[in-house]
């Protein structure tokens, strides 16, 4: 006597769509570290990298656990960078980078956790991914679509003779130490990393949003004293974006 199997629904699998979002977003985060040389997206592709891998040892739910939080962690990071992006810049390929790995993270995610709990609906699971698939590519459409209306063009901001220069590069400000003499000064602050970033001092009530590749600049007047500048994009400031502005 044979025992009946449970019935999976044909098509796509939450394995497959697993499977193809990491690829997907390992290409994307590998292109983009490469052209920009940031060492956290080539960091980041390598972890997916291993995910993937780990997905054919057994039952490949190490590999499901580790491409899930990756995919989340990427997807938190990207939306806020994404909206930030439309609203703050003009070039296509800023508004791109962002929305493209935030839509196709938060499907890996979402295809993690199908993965998981797949053999509780086995007859509906095959449908229900396909259906995430489909509306990821909506969701990519329609947001790609209303990020380019909304985009507006703003004046480049350049550094200027005489202003204290600041670079953001690999989740850290390049500069870590910043001297001035009191009074009003301005600070000329470039984004070449993969994540949008703030550039904050509470002490003088400063907080400028800085997407990606974005150039911005602040004048302030500041007594002297010390002053620590940072990121407040949550995760950052803990991570080591800080530093330190003496003003003599």
């Amino acid at each position: 006597m044979t025992v009946a199997q449970p019935k999976q629904a044909a098509g796509i699998t939450w394995r497959h769509l697993l499977r193809y979002a990491a690829i997907a977003d390992l290409l994307v985060m590998a292109i983009v570290g490469i052209a920009v040389r940031d060492k956290e997206a080539l960091a980041f592709a390598a972890a997916i990298l291993v995910g993937i891998l780990f997905l054919r040892i057994r039952s490949g739910i190490a590999g499901v656990i580790m491409i899930g939080v990756l995919s989340l962690d990427a997807a938190v990071f990207m939306l806020p960078a994404a909206a930030s992006n439309s609203t703050h810049r003009g070039r296509f390929v800023d508004l791109l980078i962002p929305l493209s790995l935030a839509v196709i993270s938060a499907s890996g995610a979402l295809a993690a956790v199908g993965s998981v709990f797949r053999h509780r609906l086995p007859e509906t699971s095959g449908r229900a991914a396909a259906v995430v698939l489909q509306a990821t590519i909506a969701v990519f459409i329609v947001a790609l679509i209303a990020g380019t209306i909304s985009q507006r063009t703003s004046k480049a901001e350049v550094a200027r003779a005489g202003d204290i220069t600041v670079e953001m590069r690999n989740t850290a400000f390049q500069q870590k130490t910043l001297s001035a003499q009191g009074g009003s000064l301005s600070v000329a602050v470039s984004n070449h990393d993969l994540f949008w970033h703030t550039f904050t001092i509470d002490a003088l009530h400063v907080n400028v949003d800085v997407p990606i590749g974005a150039n911005r600049r602040v004048t302030l007047n500041a007594p002297p004293g010390r002053y620590e500048f940072y990121c407040r994009v949550p995760g950052h400031r803990a991570a080591g974006m800080h530093g330190i502005l003496t003003v003599s």
